[in-house]
Formats: C-alpha cells, sequence, structure tokens
C-alpha cells in the first residue's frame, strides 16, 4: 500500500500544480495583452491629439499671416505712393514697412514689386532691428515663380509658396532660413494693377512652437511637405534635403506609412515601425475651411500644404507593458514556488488519506451527494456564462451580419475587398470575445480613458462595422464621473445602438451626451423606419433593459418614435457632486 502510494505522489502533484499554473500563466499573458492595447490606445490617442495641435497651430499662424497681408495692401500710405511715387512717399511707405516688422516680428521681408518686378520698397528684418534696403541694392524679381505666380491674381487673392528655404543672388542663404512668401496683388485708386506685396514669414519661430508643444512626448512630431519630403524631423541631417538635391525623404524612409498618410486629409497609419498620426496643414485655407482651389476671395491659387506627422515608435508602445510583464514574471516565479510547496504538500496529504480510504467507507454516500450538487452548481455556472456570451456577441453577430449584406450588395473591388476583410475581423473578434468576455465585467475604456473617449471608440468601431454614419456631439464636463453612472450610460449607449442597427433601416444616426455637475444627458436618434412605442411588446429585452438601467440610477427614460418618423432614446441621469460622494453616511439624513 505504501508503495502505491509513493508511485502515484508525482501524478497527484502534478494535477495540482500544473492546472493552477496554467491558469497564472494565462492569466499574465491576459494582462499583458490588455495592456498592450490599452498602451496602444493610450498611444494613438496622444499622437492624434499631438499632431491636431501642431495642424490648430500652424492654422493659426498663416491666418495672422493672410490678415497681414491683406492690411498692409489696403494701407493709405500704399495707396498714396502709387499715386505720387516721389521719395516722401516712398520713404513713409517704407517706414510703415519697417514699423510693421519690428512690432510683428515674424517677417524676415517685407516688399512691394512693381509690375514689372523690380522691388520698390523693401525693409529687411537684419535679426530683430529692421532696415529700410537703399535703392542701389534693390533687386530684379521678375523670373521668381513667386512673383510669377502672384501677379495675374484678382484683388483680395493670396499666393502661398512651398515652406523652403530663403535665397538670395540664387544660392540659399547662411545660415539657411526656413520661409514661407504671402503675396497678393496690389491695386491703385482706379483700380489698375500695380505690383504685388509679398511677406517672407520666417518659418523658423513657427518650427519652435511645434517643438516646443512636443515637449514631454514619447515618440517624434514631423513636418513634411506635399511632396513627402523633410521639414522638420529626428534626424536634421535630412532636413531640407530636397532644396540641396539630396533625395532623402520622408516617402523614402518611411514607404509603408506614406501610402495611408499620403492619401488622406488626416488619420493614423499604424505598420511595424509604430503608430503615425497625421494632420493636413493648408497655409491657404483655414482649418476646416474650403479647398483653395474652389477659388474663393482671400484662397491662394497654389495649396502648397504640409504633412503634421507624430509618430509613435512601437518601441515606446511596448515600453511600459513589458515593464509591467517583468514585474508579473518576478511575482509568478514567486507565486508559483509557493503554489509547488502547497501543492506537493496537497498531493502526499492526499495520498496520505488514500490510505485510509478503506475506514473511510462511511462517508461515501454523503461524498456522492456533495460530488451531485457541485456539478449542479458547475452546470448553472456554466449555462449563467453561456447566456451571458450569447448577449454579448449578440452585437458582433448583428454587425457581422450587417457586413456580410453590404457585400452581397458591392461589385468586386476596393471596397468590397475592404468590407470583407472587416467581416473576416468581425468573425474573428467573436472568438477573441469568447475568451475575453467572463474577465470583462466592464469595458475597458471606461477606466482607461473615461466616459467621453470610450464613447467615442464606440462610435468609431460602431461605424466602421455596421456602415451607418455617426453624428456626435459630445461635451463631458467631468471627468469623475461615478463608475456606476459611467457604466450604465455606456451599455444603454450600447443597447440603443444595436436596436438601430437591427430596426432602424437608417444611414445615419445622432449621438449627443451632455455632462454638467449635476445631471448627465444621453440621446439617440435615428432617421429610420421608427415605431409605436405602445405597441412595442413586453418582452422587448432591449428597451426594458435601457429602462431597468435608467431606474437604477435614479433618472428618467423617454423613448421618443413613431412609424417613418425614425426613434430618439432620451436618457436623463442625475449625478451626484463630488462635496455630496464625499459627505460620510452617517451625516446623511
Amino acid at each position: 500500500m505504501i508503495a502505491e502510494v509513493g508511485g502515484s505522489l508525482p501524478l497527484r502533484f502534478l494535477s495540482l500544480f500544473l492546472p493552477t499554473a496554467a491558469a497564472l500563466a494565462l492569466m499574465v499573458g491576459t494582462l499583458y495583452v490588455r495592456d498592450v492595447s490599452a498602451a496602444r490606445l493610450i498611444g494613438s490617442h496622444d499622437a492624434a491629439q499631438l499632431a491636431r495641435l501642431h495642424a490648430e497651430i500652424i492654422a493659426a499662424e498663416f491666418r495672422a499671416v493672410r490678415s497681414d497681408l491683406l492690411f498692409l495692401a489696403e494701407q493709405r500710405s500704399l495707396r498714396e505712393f502709387l499715386a505720387a511715387g516721389d521719395a516722401e512717399a516712398k520713404m513713409a511707405l517704407a517706414e510703415e514697412f519697417r514699423l510693421f516688422c519690428a512690432r510683428k516680428g515674424i517677417y524676415d521681408q517685407i516688399r512691394f514689386l512693381d509690375e514689372k518686378g523690380w522691388e520698390r520698397v523693401r525693409v529687411n528684418d537684419q535679426g530683430g532691428a529692421p532696415v529700410i534696403v537703399p535703392d542701389v541694392l534693390l533687386q530684379p524679381k521678375a523670373r521668381r515663380y513667386y512673383f510669377a505666380r502672384t501677379l495675374p491674381l484678382g484683388s483680395g487673392e493670396i499666393y502661398v509658396s512651398p515652406f523652403d528655404l530663403n535665397v538670395e543672388q540664387d544660392r540659399i542663404e547662411q545660415p539657411p532660413k526656413p520661409v514661407i512668401r504671402f503675396g497678393t496683388p496690389v491695386f491703385d485708386r482706379e483700380g489698375h494693377k500695380r505690383g504685388i506685396l509679398v511677406l517672407n514669414y520666417l518659418g523658423a519661430g513657427l518650427l519652435g512652437m511645434l517643438e516646443e508643444t512636443a515637449t514631454g512626448f514619447r515618440g517624434a512630431a514631423m513636418l513634411v511637405n506635399r511632396d513627402g519630403f523633410w521639414l522638420r524631423g529626428p534626424d536634421p541631417a535630412a532636413d531640407w534635403a530636397f532644396m540641396n538635391g539630396r533625395e532623402r525623404s520622408f516617402a523614402g524612409d518611411h514607404a509603408e506609412a506614406w501610402k495611408t498618410i499620403a492619401a488622406a486629409e488626416r488619420g493614423e497609419a499604424s505598420t511595424a515601425e509604430g503608430i503615425f498620426a497625421f494632420e493636413t496643414a493648408h497655409p491657404s485655407v483655414p482649418r476646416g475651411g474650403s479647398p483653395p482651389w474652389i477659388g474663393a476671395t482671400g484662397a491662394a491659387v497654389d495649396d502648397h500644404f504640409v504633412k503634421v506627422i507624430a509618430f509613435l515608435p512601437a518601441a515606446a508602445l511596448l515600453e511600459r507593458s513589458r515593464s509591467l510583464l517583468g514585474r508579473l514574471l518576478a511575482v509568478s516565479a514567486i507565486a508559483l514556488g509557493t503554489l509547488a510547496a502547497l501543492a506537493w504538500f496537497l498531493a502526499r496529504a492526499s495520498a496520505t488519506r488514500e490510505e485510509a480510504l478503506h475506514r473511510l467507507r462511511a462517508s461515501e454516500e454523503r461524498l456522492h451527494i456533495l460530488s451531485q450538487q457541485l456539478l449542479t452548481a458547475q452546470e448553472e455556472e456554466r449555462r449563467r456564462v453561456a447566456r451571458d456570451l450569447h448577449d454579448d456577441l449578440g452585437q458582433v453577430a448583428t454587425a457581422l451580419c450587417i457586413d456580410l449584406g453590404r457585400i452581397a450588395q458591392l461589385p468586386d473591388g476596393p471596397r468590397r475587398t475592404e468590407a470583407l476583410e472587416r467581416a473576416r475581423t468581425s468573425a474573428q473578434g467573436v472568438l477573441d470575445r469568447m475568451h475575453a468576455i467572463s474577465a470583462r465585467l466592464r469595458p475597458a475604456l471606461l477606466d482607461d480613458l473615461g466616459l467621453e473617449d470610450a464613447i467615442r471608440s464606440c462610435l468609431g468601431e460602431y461605424a466602421a462595422s455596421t456602415g451607418i454614419e455617426v453624428v456626435a456631439n459630445l461635451a463631458c464636463a467631468r471627468r469623475d464621473l461615478p463608475a456606476t453612472a459611467s457604466e450604465n450610460l455606456f451599455r444603454i449607449l450600447q443597447e440603443a445602438l444595436t436596436n438601430t442597427a437591427r430596426h432602424a433601416h437608417t444611414q445615419r444616426v445622432h449621438v449627443a451626451l451632455a455632462v454638467d455637475a449635476g445631471h448627465a444627458t444621453l440621446s439617440v436618434r435615428d432617421e429610420g423606419a421608427g415605431f409605436d412605442p405602445v405597441a412595442v411588446p413586453p418582452g422587448s429585452f432591449g428597451l426594458a433593459g435601457i429602462r431597468e438601467r435608467t431606474a437604477l440610477l435614479g433618472g428618467a427614460c423617454e423613448i421618443l418614435s413613431a412609424p417613418g418618423r425614425g426613434a430618439e432614446v432620451r436618457v436623463s441621469v442625475p449625478l451626484p457632486t463630488p462635496a455630496q460622494r464625499a459627505t460620510p453616511a452617517e451625516a446623511r439624513p
């Protein structure tokens, strides 16, 4: 008997140790994968925010330059010089240019060129101390591209040159001076075109602002022109290479990312190198304005746009996650050692008890009943998990069905291929969620980013999977929302969007969220088939669930709809103020 027990001891030990060790390894792996996913999401958000900020800085700076140019073109002293043409009027104009240059501090040159291309008045910045250039040093510029492009324009129209280095006497000025030339035609009082006004905008200050705002970003902030050449990047040797006849460019260094960046105004290119968030800045139009080729007054004929790129390397994305993995592995090693000792002790105790089984026959029936109860409880738990899996996967299955329906209607081509890939991704998502749903008691985005960003992510995924356009208006004045309120509002939004995808037959849905100090209001409105709220059967779990969650939060729920007139789900819930949340329970009435 002793020999039998000794022979079974290693097997007993392994049967106890291996499943628990495997569960621990699975838990560590799951935590690592989730942390990598969260780090990537946060990194993508940070990069997009930086790219958006840089584009807004550029747009604001160039709005000011356009305003300055049109202001100077309408100045009285310029009109008087055009009318009189004498030395006194010319000196008055030059002095006004000099004072303007000194006050602004962002222009390398302010020039008036006559209709034949000769510089008539010119002011040079001279390192922050503007000077009026003597007549003997004024030069002909008729052959320069910016003169040829500006002179044919009409009143109020502006030409914007490429962002390049200043050239004097057919040579790049040393030290290199990044400039953008803004030009507009000048007319006399009779409406005759008399020449052009040119502002040489100093780009160094703008590049400095972009560099300053990128401080603290874990990656690199980049600026490239429309052809993919470096204007500002991590390697100074590559900057302005196109001005020196060299071929070094962003398009060559990051060819895969450039395919996406060159084809879109804004977005994200994700490659093996990392994440490239990008925005397009048009010097000729305000951010969000009309493209310059429409021909609106004040728009440029040529659109020399630049691409603002925030690059987050893959190594930076994984740095924190790898550190977490190292700590998890260290803790796991300690836990496995403890587990091995405990498993050996339990295995030996089990083997010892096996030796005395013949003396415990009387307890066999009781153990049998206990086993039955355990199996019953286990089956009940499995049914509950299966029900949760069914409910959660219903939304993914709905999106997959919609994608497949759209694929059937699309001809062969890129859009069909894209839709097929999305459908395949959705199917893979079903498998992934089956493994993750039991551990995901609440949306991870709510913990990582908060309600507003979680909703934005949800709406983006919804639009991509269903093809329904989402018009969002989110205004979240509070970030310290109670977890219960955030989770239930998020679940209400999910259920409402699912109902829209299943029943509304619409191409657009409007989502509005307003959160102030004391209330949160959520509205989901579609333009689809609509229904009669009175005729909804009691077994409609979607609307019933929305009402139940709203009641749990002590709020009010309205279902507004009519056949053929769309539907709206409007939820309003009260929120405790930070002072109320901090009040001890015993102090409350």
